[in-house]
């Protein structure tokens, strides 16, 4: 396979301000913030990636991922950049070191090198990693702080959605219990119920509170708990579905995952387990262990969902609903036009559609190399 000559990398930082604030552990954003890296190779292509941390989640931050991209933007020119793939996953040779970035930086330097690729070679991402890809990919709903949970659940699913995904754990657990049974009444037995209780329960209040959602037909409940070394036993314990998110960042390997057993699903957020390659590792691990993927973002731009959609439709089975209504907390975007999500779908296109989408005199120039 042929090499492409990058002559360029530049480095901008952006800030998106948010419909309403977002609440992240002990931060609470009104916009969201992030860095977008550039790539350019000899015959004027480009391609681009993003690093945003989230505050709460990531184990890096703004500041860590800039002056490591900005590190990489002084040395990246003249540098060659070789893409392989093997049996769906993607090897990435570069001239510069990228395997030390922290998580969200990687991230932003192998998409940044895949859209390039892509931009060069006229195909779209999501055939690198499966030729037969899809050309769009399912979307779930995603409920989080709402004073009517039900209404909004309702509202979604009217509008196409056949996944809905609720945050939980901000109630006492009666409370919790009876909010689930009424999103549930109000959802049609087709639409898929997901619960995401971003570690809020202890042993003892998920073991309680799932219980008595035994007759709802939950599709699964993500991360349930406080201490996640407890999961083992509240696998054995109750018969729900259980999807692990935040844990996948803490292990070494996805070899690791062999002690969490009766795992339904794997939520997966490259930008936070640090970059594509990795998360596809998980996603071969997934396929041995027939675990569900799905694909899902972290409040990024539209610049990172719009190759993470290409990824999901790669790797996730047919109509398996990701996490990308993130989108719908953005008062705007740095993609013009926008993404759009319809009927509870993401339209994916024949092209790399950022390069020329992207709004660059909106973003702050960082570095040059």
């Amino acid at each position: 396979m042929d090499t492409l000559t990058i002559t360029e990398a530049a480095l901008f930082r952006y800030a998106l301000p948010l419909r309403t604030p977002l609440t992240l552990g002990p931060h609470t954003l009104t916009e969201r913030r992030g860095l977008l890296l550039r790539l350019t190779d000899s015959c004027g292509h480009t391609g681009w990636g993003e690093a945003a941390p989230l505050p709460a989640f990531s184990a890096d931050t703004l500041d860590t991922a800039q002056s490591s991209l900005r590190s990489l933007c002084n040395h990246a020119r003249n540098t060659r950049l070789q893409v392989e793939t093997n049996g769906g996953a993607i090897g990435l040779s570069m001239g510069v070191p990228t395997a030390t970035l922290p998580p969200s930086a990687r991230m932003a330097v192998e998409s940044a090198a895949v859209t390039l690729w892509c931009a060069h070679h006229r195909v779209p991402p999501r055939h690198l990693w499966n030729p037969q890809a899809p050309d769009r990919v399912a979307v779930n709903g995603l409920v989080t702080a709402s004073d009517r949970p039900a209404d909004e659940a309702q509202l979604l699913a009217e509008a196409g959605f056949t996944a809905i995904k609720l945050k939980v754990g901000r109630r006492t657990a009666e409370e919790e219990v009876a909010e689930i049974h009424a999103v549930r009444r109000r959802l049609p037995a087709h639409v898929r119920l997901r619960l995401d209780a971003n570690r809020a329960w202890s042993l003892h209040q998920a073991e309680s509170i799932l219980r008595k959602l035994g007759d709802l037909d939950i599709e699964y409940v993500e991360e349930p708990l406080a201490d996640p070394r407890e999961l083992p036993e509240l696998l054995a314990r109750v018969g729900t579905p259980i999807a692990l998110d935040e844990t996948l960042a803490t292990l070494d390997s996805p070899a690791a995952l062999q002690s969490y057993t009766n795992v339904s699903t794997l939520v997966l957020k490259p930008t936070i387990l640090g970059g594509l390659m990795r998360t596809h590792r998980f996603v071969t691990f997934a396929g041995q262990a027939n675990v569900q993927v799905v694909i899902s973002a972290a409040f990024e731009s539209g610049c990172t969902i719009a190759l993470l959609a290409e990824f999901a439709a790669a790797v996730c089975r047919p109509d398996t609903a990701c996490g990308f209504d993130t989108l719908r907390r953005l008062e705007r975007d740095i993609l013009e036009p926008p993404l759009e999500i319809t009927a509870g779908w993401l339209q994916l296109e024949q092209q790399p559609p950022w390069p020329e989408r992207i709004l660059v005199d909106k973003l702050q120039p960082v570095a040059h190399g």
